[in-house]
């Protein structure tokens, strides 16, 4: 269960484990997307085929609008002190 901070602002994620989990499903939609991206610029394929995958990539870009930033792009918002460079 993730609380609240007594001070200052929350992080992102409640845990290492938490911060894990999202970057593996984010990964998995990212590449699940590329893939069907991929799989409907080659010429060949039935219409239902296309259909298919036009309709499961629809899906996978609806289950990525949950994972807005790539959590690897964080960066600490703490200040270094002068002497800790």
């Amino acid at each position: 269960m993730c609380t609240w901070p007594a001070r200052g602002r929350p992080s992102y994620f409640c845990s290492s484990a938490c911060r894990e989990q999202y970057e593996y499903e984010r990964a998995q939609l990212a590449e699940d997307i590329k893939a069907l991206e991929e799989a409907l610029d080659a010429p060949d394929g039935s219409y239902r085929d296309r259909r298919r995958v036009e309709t499961e990539l629809a899906k996978r870009r609806w289950g990525m609008q949950r994972y807005l930033f790539d959590s690897a792009q964080l960066t600490p918002s703490r200040k270094r002190r002068k002497g800790n460079e």
